[in-house]
């Protein structure tokens, strides 16, 4: 794939423009801005283009939706810091075509851009292609007229851990998936049992898919659960 990388951040840009050049990808443009980016795409008729979520300019009204109007054979990804992120959701409701955070491993960076450039060129039906950790921060809480405080009562991160504990996570996998220490798991699974009120992390479950504040794919598997919710 032509691919063309936009992050302000040198280091991060260089290192994956490595890794994809390794991969066998041939990378058109490393730039820094969106202007750049969308010049780029143009020019090299890129098939791909890899986007920091918080770039410059990126944000502004109606400009991402006119990028993705004006480049139809080129799959926009969006990479983010973080779930809280602030240009994160912004980017995701702007249309893009695929979405990962930079902490996820390399391989999953590039299942999303390639599955993202797949998708857009087979005009397949669905939404952005997410890698493991950007499903987890999109969807962990319904937004709900029932359930309204809960968006405001946990942060990105406590409602992506408690995803991750629905799903039947042990905490050395959060630590791993999420690119934190353990301390920094405990600390945030503690701040949502006293949020949430309850007492133990089965409690936070159960709470969690009994109110329907978890979106749960299909069945819930519990078959594992003992050592994810008490490690």
């Amino acid at each position: 794939m032509k691919i063309v990388i936009a992050d302000a951040h040198r280091i991060f840009a260089g290192a994956l423009e490595s890794l994809l050049r390794r991969s066998g990808h041939d990378v058109v443009g490393c730039v820094a801005g969106f202007g750049a980016a969308v010049n780029a795409v143009l020019r090299e008729q890129a098939d791909a283009c890899v986007l920091d979520a918080d770039l410059a300019g990126i944000g502004e009204p109606g400009r991402l939706q006119e990028a993705i109007a004006g480049s139809p054979r080129t799959a926009f990804v969006v990479l983010a810091d973080s779930p809280g992120s602030p240009g994160f959701a912004g980017t995701l409701a702007a249309g893009v075509h695929g979405a990962a955070l930079k902490t996820d491993d390399f391989v999953e960076v590039l299942r999303v851009l390639t599955g993202a450039a797949v998708r857009l060129a087979r005009r397949a039906p669905g939404g952005a292609v997410l890698s493991l950790s950007a499903q987890a921060a999109h969807r962990p809480v319904r937004h709900s007229t029932r359930y309204p405080a809960l968006d405001h009562l946990l942060t990105p991160r406590e409602r992506e851990v408690l995803a991750r504990l629905v799903h039947g996570e042990s905490t050395t996998s959060m630590a791993r998936s999420m690119g934190v220490q353990l301390s920094t798991t405990r600390t945030h699974i503690d701040s949502v049992l006293i949020k949430l009120g309850v007492h133990s992390r089965l409690e936070a479950v159960a709470y969690a898919v009994r109110k329907g504040i978890i979106d749960v794919p299909g069945r819930l598997e519990l078959e594992g659960a003992p050592d994810a919710l008490s490690g």
